[in-house]
Order: structure tokens, then C-alpha cells, then sequence
């Protein structure tokens, strides 16, 4: 499972919790470009993750962090825009000075923010890149999330609500895969991805597996790319 979907569309929408699930398509309408171009701007995702939403002609495009492009996003509503023909069960709604991303279930509140605080975000994310030095708080909420996996539970306190409603709809196959590969012998730090994901391989007895974790200021894993 990639819970980082480009992220690709996740996390883009790549790497942020974001699954591919069948659904029927929604029914698109008509919105105006003075309509569309109210909710063009920047919103924090997380401590790590801006969401950069444009106008392209009649919808808009959402841009994570780290995505090497956006993905577009088309109206249902005047204020209500989803993902089209990539497979992507989610949407994203417009509310007052924030956008909610929806998707396995949950809803992750966005609160829109100024171009200075979103640059900086993303300066922040440019420094981890280039200088390749994990997050401290990475290496152990992963072997958290391992261990949970491992014993069929989730963490919500460990886990941002869209990696809690994807890994909650794909946990028994994640534990089954974990049970083939064994205990866990070694993690190993192998750089940071251009969402700032800290990127591991884990060393099992009976093979190995390659994991990411986005972890914010409070150790919460806001977006993974799990085996």
C-alpha cells in the first residue's frame, strides 16, 4: 500500500494518507472563476506540509509539498472538488479561511495561510532535503508503527487521521505481510524524500522492506509510504 500517492496524487496526494478506492465518480457542475478563484491559496496540511491549491481554467489543482506536480480537482459543489479518473476516493471541501481534506472515512481540517508562512514551511522541508539528516522523532514512531501493525492495532495518537482511516481499512493484509517477513532485525536510515519523508529500510529474517515517515514537531506521522 502507498499511503503517499504521487505523494501522488498522499501523503500528493502523495504523501499524506491517501489510499485508492472505488468509488462511482460524482456528477461535475459548473462553477465560476470568481468562485473558483476564492479558495486559490496556501493550507497547512501539517508542521511539515502545505497544500497549494490554483486555478486551472474551470476546477483547481491541489499541490503537496515535495509533489513533483499537482493533481487536479473538479467541482461537485460550488465549494466541494474531487479527484477525477485516477482511482482516488477523496475531496477536498471549502469552508471559511480553510479547506477539509476527506478521505477513508476522515476529515482533516485545513486552515488557510499566508504566502510568508507557507514559504517557510517549505524552506524548512528544502533544508531537511538537502542536508539528509533524519528527523530524531522518525526512527522510533516507525518502529511504533511496525509493532502496531505487527499486533493488528493502530495508534491514533501516533498516526494523523488519514493514515488512521487507510491503514484501518488495509490492516490485516499489512499484518499478514509483516508476518511472512518476521521480527524486525535492524532499521536503517537511508535519506529524506522531497516531501521531507524520512526514508528507512527495515531488515527482517526473512527479507526486507522499505518504509517513509513524515513525523511533525509532536512525533505524529502526518504521512507514510508503507510496504
Amino acid at each position: 500500500m502507498n499511503t503517499r500517492i504521487s505523494r501522488g496524487v498522499a501523503v500528493a496526494i502523495a504523501s499524506f494518507g491517501l489510499v485508492c478506492g472505488a468509488s462511482a465518480a460524482p456528477t461535475l457542475v459548473s462553477v465560476p472563476t470568481a468562485t473558483l478563484d476564492q479558495y486559490v491559496g496556501a493550507y497547512k496540511y501539517s508542521d511539515h506540509t502545505v497544500v497549494r491549491v490554483t486555478r486551472e481554467g474551470d476546477h483547481l489543482k491541489a499541490h503537496f509539498t515535495g509533489e513533483a506536480q499537482g493533481t487536479g480537482i473538479y467541482p461537485q459543489s460550488t465549494n466541494e472538488f474531487f479527484y477525477l479518473g485516477i482511482g482516488l476516493d477523496a475531496s477536498l471541501e471549502f469552508e471559511a479561511q480553510r479547506a477539509v481534506l476527506k478521505q477513508n472515512g476522515e476529515r482533516t481540517s485545513m486552515a488557510r495561510i499566508d504566502e510568508q508562512t507557507a514559504a517557510q514551511i517549505e524552506q524548512a522541508v528544502a533544508d531537511r532535503v538537502a542536508s539528509q539528516a533524519a528527523n530524531p522523532r522518525s526512527e522510533a514512531a516507525l518502529q511504533s508503527l511496525i509493532e502496531d501493525i505487527r499486533n493488528g492495532r493502530i495508534d491514533e495518537e501516533l498516526l494523523a487521521p488519514q493514515l488512521v482511516g487507510a491503514l484501518n481499512k488495509d490492516l490485516a493484509k499489512l499484518q499478514v505481510r509483516l508476518a511472512e517477513l518476521g521480527p524486525t532485525v535492524d532499521v536503517t536510515f537511508s535519506g529524506v524524500n522531497a516531501a521531507g519523508g524520512d526514508e528507512y529500510q527495515v531488515s527482517h529474517i526473512h527479507g526486507v522492506s522499505d518504509w517513509s515517515v513524515v513525523v511533525d514537531d509532536r512525533g505524529v506521522i502526518t504521512g507514510a509510504t508503507i510496504p
